[in-house]
């Protein structure tokens, strides 16, 4: 199975961000999806992606592996590849500081809340809460925090608040991994990596 995926920029950003790329996948697989979902993010995508079941021999061309259990007990694996004939050709607004101007850190904890639900999709929130609590809690890093791995027992088919991201470790910036909450319920990890 080969599928071409097409996706727009957000913001100033040039290359697909990861948020998109899980969206689209849980918008074609979420009726399988049945549990123990990650993706993990191997390069940055500038164009467009080929969505397939099968491991590239070439892995130059990989920007992404997902997999997940489905519902007949199966292990799906899908490989984001390279798809150099086909480059995004629009941008679209993104105002990701309107997702955490209503945020709660707690630099004790090193955790930060959102307890009402904005107009962004769930991944979005996510990761846009887990970028800013490292902004705050990390200040003198310098370079681009990305979104570059996430972990869910289930995935959460409805929006429920709040959702809180709580710090647990840093391997010198190159994996930074951190909790997922939704009402008080684990719910798996978000990795970044500082670049």
């Amino acid at each position: 199975m080969e599928k071409e995926l097409e996706f727009n920029f957000k913001g100033s950003r040039d290359y697909i961000q990861g948020t998109d790329i899980y969206n689209t996948i849980l918008f074609l697989y979420k009726d399988n999806i049945v549990s123990n979902f990650e993706i993990s993010f191997h390069n940055i995508a500038h164009n467009n992606l080929i969505l397939s079941d099968i491991k590239p021999n070439d892995l130059k061309d990989l920007r992404f592996v997902c997999n997940f259990t489905t519902k007949n007990s199966s292990l799906c694996y899908l490989y984001g590849l390279d798809n150099p004939l086909s480059k995004p050709t629009l941008s679209k607004p993104y105002l990701e500081e309107n997702i955490i101007e209503n945020t709660i850190i707690d630099y004790t904890q090193k955790s930060i809340i959102l307890s009402n639900p904005s107009d962004f999709t769930y991944i979005e929130e996510i990761v846009a809460l887990n970028k800013h609590l490292l902004t705050k809690i990390f200040p003198e890093v310098k370079g681009k925090w990305y979104f570059s791995k996430l972990q869910l027992q289930n995935i959460p088919l409805d929006k429920s608040y709040p959702i809180k991201i709580i710090f647990k470790s840093n391997f010198n910036f190159l994996i930074v991994k951190s909790e997922i909450y939704t009402k008080d319920d684990f719910v798996g990890f978000i990795y970044f990596s500082l670049k």
